[in-house]
């Protein structure tokens, strides 16, 4: 079995905004692929795992834009698995252009879902068939807290689900979540963004509304959703330049 998966993208505009950037959208919709593509290769992908009456969600994204990517050059990606702890699954992303130079890295954490009553399952109901891992971290420190802006700030955009936002797992899918946060943002500039997080908190189903509420301090901004009262997801994002 491979501890490492690596592929090339053809980046198309779907991919990018007005500034041809990889949107945060684009970046976890390509991450999430990579990520799929790679676990499938680890008999861990979404049929094997429904074999076993498992699912896997993911929780929480980091994403660390370094530099731009040249418009029209296609990327190449690389992930691999971290060694479990006791719930938690953490991937690495490291992307890069046609040169060989790193321009995003990132990093993802998932959890296992018993498909019957869908809880939270520990790490030991699954294990990758490695004898070991690559141990290659490429951030310094764990994924950090994120301030929960209550919905009594003003919201900023009312957002209701629909069938395309589905996956299959019969709920809105991750990346969905990161067109949500890009699209209550102002971005003014080319390359604006430097760094964004994602935690998935509870999922929202077709026909759910999810309300977005933003408050913005210095060079970054916190968006959270909320479906009525119930916590959604929360969010940061950081600047490269002041907005």
């Amino acid at each position: 079995m491979n501890h490492i998966f690596n592929k090339t993208y053809t980046i198309t505009t779907n991919y990018l905004d007005r500034y041809d950037d990889l949107t945060p959208m684009g970046l976890l919709d390509l991450f999430q692929d990579a990520a799929g593509r790679h676990a499938y290769q680890l008999s861990a992908g979404y049929d094997d795992m429904l074999a076993l009456g498992y699912y896997w969600v993911i929780v929480r994204n980091e994403v660390e834009i370094i530099k731009e990517t040249p418009f029209g050059d296609d990327v190449a990606i690389t992930t691999w698995p971290l060694v479990p702890t006791r719930f938690y699954f953490d991937r690495m992303y490291e992307l890069k252009d046609e040169a060989g130079e790193t321009c995003v890295i990132a990093r993802s954490r998932w959890l296992i879902i018993d498909e019957k009553h869908r809880r939270m399952q520990p790490s030991s109901v699954y294990h990758y068939p490695l004898a070991d891992f690559i141990d290659r971290q490429l951030f310094k420190e764990d994924f950090p807290s994120l301030i929960k802006v209550p919905l009594s700030e003003d919201i900023v955009l009312s957002y209701s689900v629909r069938q395309s936002d589905i996956d299959h797992n019969l709920h809105f899918n991750n990346a969905r979540y990161a067109e949500l946060v890009y699209n209550a943002l102002d971005i003014k500039s080319k390359n604006s963004i430097k760094r964004f997080f994602i935690y998935y908190h509870s999922e929202c189903l077709l026909g759910d509304v999810i309300q977005l509420v933003k408050q913005a301090r210095e060079d970054e901004v916190y968006i959270v959703g909320y479906k009525e009262t119930q916590l959604v997801f929360t969010s940061k994002v950081i600047w490269r330049s002041k907005q």
